[in-house]
This record gives C-alpha cells, sequence and structure tokens, in this order.
C-alpha cells in the first residue's frame, strides 16, 4: 500500500469515528459504517460506539 493509501484510509477511519460519535440518528450511524465497509476502512472501534449508543443494535455482530 501506498503511503498516500495509508494517509487516505486513516483520514476516512478518523472522519467516520467522530460522525458515529456525533451522528443524529442510528440511520446516519448505519450509513456511515457501511461507506466504511464498502471502503475497507471499517474497524471494531466503530461497532462499539454504535453498540455503546444504540444498544438495542447489538445484533449486528
Amino acid at each position: 500500500m501506498m503511503k498516500s493509501e495509508i494517509v487516505l484510509k486513516s483520514a476516512l477511519q478518523d472522519a467516520a469515528i467522530t460522525l458515529l460519535m456525533v451522528g443524529p440518528s442510528r440511520e446516519f450511524a448505519a450509513g456511515v459504517a457501511a461507506v466504511c465497509s464498502s471502503f475497507g476502512v471499517a474497524t471494531p472501534a466503530m461497532l462499539d460506539i454504535i453498540k455503546s449508543r444504540w444498544p438495542e443494535w447489538t445484533v449486528i455482530e
């Protein structure tokens, strides 16, 4: 992986985590998670944030 790809991946992950922490709804969070997954930048921390903010979504594992 090139350095620019690594930097971009890290920036996407940071932005996504921030959006998950301040996002307005679980539907918004689902969209953020779907985009991250499609770009291959989803992390376990993102799932933890979703589960802590919306406990009813713990079945998504």
